[in-house]
């Protein structure tokens, strides 16, 4: 059996959300798939009714996220302590719920429908939960908060995230346009790492850094190179993938600028090679093409030459 002074952060950060604006005022739901959805309640009209509305903004998405350090807090040790009732939405068609469940019977009533999708499992705050919270859980949860809070700032500061960058004469479609078809160019690729974005950490591991989410991409790093990583709010970084650590805006600044710089020195050698290069391969493309005419027409010359007529032409044998 869980006991009280096992529950984690994120469940007591649940239990937080749906007690923010007071009891009864909110829900979340768990879908099959095993995600979490989480609704507002509006106040009970004049007639008794309210209606349950989902919380879908991504941004708001990403905060609770944010705020529970997860997308998807467990629910188990609070159903354990019975802070939280559970029933699931096949059990909860309007006039049919159980008169043993009267939360959820009334909720049914005020909403006149089930809240959550197809065979899910909706979540209340029970009594008990309610009065472990004023008790002893939310001041369990400012101290846990507040530790959290000091933690981060110790581990707080800003790092620079390199990736593999490519670039080639390829990537500047204006010039290669003029490239006459079926030409190959012998230039080289560029390939370094570079910075591709700045985070500032809020936790560390041994061989990961956590990011806060928001963090500055400085370039977007090509289809399976690495940066930060995750999902909000699990970004991170792994440790191999960091150019530099306790980074200062002028570190970062210089480092870009160096990036910039050789990018910028290879685009224009290359193109400087590529312009010298071009009249001589477009020339070289119009006397292949003269020569190809020549050709075709040097064939069609000869195979009339030496065409048979049909009424010369010697039967096939016949086997």
């Amino acid at each position: 059996m869980a006991k009280k002074d096992s529950l984690s952060y994120a469940s007591l950060a649940l239990l937080d959300w749906l007690l923010e604006n007071g009891p009864g005022n909110r829900l979340v739901t768990t879908s099959g798939a095993g995600g979490m959805q989480f609704f507002d309640l509006t106040p009970v009209d004049e007639n008794g009714k309210r209606k349950a509305r989902m919380v879908q903004n991504q941004d708001a998405l990403v905060e609770l996220h944010r705020r529970f350090t997860k997308a998807s807090p467990d629910t188990t040790p609070l159903i354990r302590l019975k802070y939280l009732t559970y029933e699931n939405s096949l059990n909860l068609i309007p006039n049919r719920v159980s008169s043993s469940r009267p939360a959820f019977q009334k909720l049914i009533d005020q909403l006149g429908d089930t809240p959550a999708h197809y065979s899910s499992n909706i979540y209340l705050l029970t009594k008990q939960g309610f009065d472990f919270w004023n008790e002893t859980g939310k001041a369990e949860f400012e101290a846990m908060r507040t530790a959290r809070a000091a933690a981060e700032e110790a581990a707080a500061r800003t790092i620079i995230i390199g990736s593999d960058y490519r670039t080639s004469i390829h990537d500047d479609r204006e010039r290669i346009g003029k490239l006459p078809k079926g030409f190959v160019l012998p230039f080289p690729r560029l390939g370094f790492r570079r910075a591709v974005a700045v985070a500032t950490v809020i936790k560390e591991t041994g061989s990961r850094f956590y990011v806060k989410p928001g963090y500055r991409t400085i370039y977007a790093a090509d289809y399976g190179s690495r940066g930060v990583q995750g999902r909000a709010p699990q970004l991170y970084v792994d440790r191999a993938d960091v150019l530099l650590d306790h980074a200062s805006p002028a570190a970062v600044q210089a480092i870009i600028d160096a990036d910039n710089e050789r990018i910028a020195q290879y685009r224009e050698t290359v193109g400087r090679a590529f312009d010298a290069m071009l009249p001589a391969l477009q020339e070289l493309a119009s006397r292949i093409d003269q020569q190809a005419a020549m050709h075709d027409d040097m064939m069609k010359e000869i195979l009339e030459r030496y065409r048979v007529p049909d009424e010369d032409a010697t039967p096939a044998p016949r086997l």
